[in-house]
């Protein structure tokens, strides 16, 4: 194969692994096998929301009476917003912004004035954690804004990142079902998260954190900016909510449909299982020293780095940022 049809391949096999755990067809996978009955009220928030809304509209129909949408900027499908049925909003990521403080407030008002009968699904995917927030009244967005900055350049994984955003926030870390009460609640999940805990996706909506005070080791900055915020307590042992909470989409769905894909187009391909974290350099270091001895084919990894950002750092993300250095040592 010549360096165009490798590139070629490489293409179609991260879009196989991409279409696997695309929103729209995982969510209208499972809504086809597990079908809901009666009026829906759909919460989609997350990056893939918009998708994730679309497949359940594909399975549900009129099911689905009102809805709200909550997306990065310029991840909204125009179908969605021009549905009557739905409240679209975009907003920031991944630093929250005004924009993630107004959706908070629509999200709490869209469920409040929902009847106590209301049945809900919500479709929760990656980047929750930063396009929907309600604050403590200790807390500014300013000072929200600084804390992410600190959290995104410093080192720490995802894991780490959602302890502390559940902390100084209001409706994550199940922080969301005292508005819920006891209204019926089915959610679907794409997990980005090493282990795949609902309690990490999104920081954890619909999931009660009875560790609140529990916080990892954290930057200088970080804890700076947290010291002396009145962060109030909350009981979440209350809660009354009946949520159903199913992961419809992971990465070992991404991983196996990449293999799958290979082996199609000829290739032997073999899937790594450890899940790629740490420090991204050293990531890289390592893959290339297993690849340097690795047997000729596909190897198909996945997880996520940490990077620690210099002062005025350049555009890209940790997973470019793996694919350069990874260039540059076996180069």
């Amino acid at each position: 194969m010549n360096r165009t049809e490798v590139r070629e391949a490489l293409k179609d096999i991260f879009e196989a692994a991409v279409s696997a755990v695309s929103g729209s067809h995982a969510v209208y996978k499972y809504l086809s096998s597990h079908p809901m009955t009666g009026h829906v009220h759909l919460v989609a928030v997350g990056k893939a929301a918009s998708s994730m809304c679309q497949g359940a509209l594909k399975a549900m129909g009129r099911q689905i009476i009102e809805g709200i949408v909550i997306t990065k900027h310029g991840h909204l499908a125009r179908v969605l917003s021009d549905d009557p049925r739905l409240l679209c909003l975009e907003t920031d990521h991944p630093v929250p912004g005004e924009a993630s403080l107004s959706a908070g407030k629509a999200l709490i008002k869209f469920i409040s004035r929902s009847p106590r009968s209301a049945q809900f699904l919500f479709l929760i995917s990656g980047g929750a954690s930063s396009l929907v927030e309600v604050l403590f009244p200790s807390l500014s967005l300013s000072g929200l804004r600084k804390i992410n900055d600190a959290l995104l350049s410093g080192g720490l994984s995802i894991i780490e990142m959602n302890r502390v955003r559940k902390v100084v926030s209001l409706i994550k870390g199940g922080g969301l079902l005292s508005c819920l009460g006891e209204r019926e609640t089915t959610a679907l999940l794409i997990s980005d998260v090493p282990g795949d805990d609902p309690a990490v996706i999104g920081s954890g909506l619909l999931v009660p954190d009875m560790e609140r005070a529990s916080l990892p080791p954290l930057p200088p900055d970080v804890g700076k900016l947290l010291k002396g915020l009145d962060l109030g307590n909350r009981d979440m042992k209350s809660h009354q909510a009946r949520v159903s909470i199913n992961i419809v989409a992971t990465l070992e769905v991404a991983k196996q449909a990449a293999a799958r894909r290979a082996e199609q187009l000829g290739h032997s391909a073999r899937i790594h299982p450890e899940f790629l974290q740490g420090d991204v350099e050293n990531a890289a270091a390592s893959i290339a020293e297993r690849l340097r001895q690795a047997e000729p084919g596909v190897h198909i990894w996945g997880g996520e780095t940490t990077i620690n950002l210099p002062a005025e750092p350049g555009h890209g993300g940790r997973n470019q940022h793996l694919a350069l250095a990874l260039a540059v040592e076996l180069g």
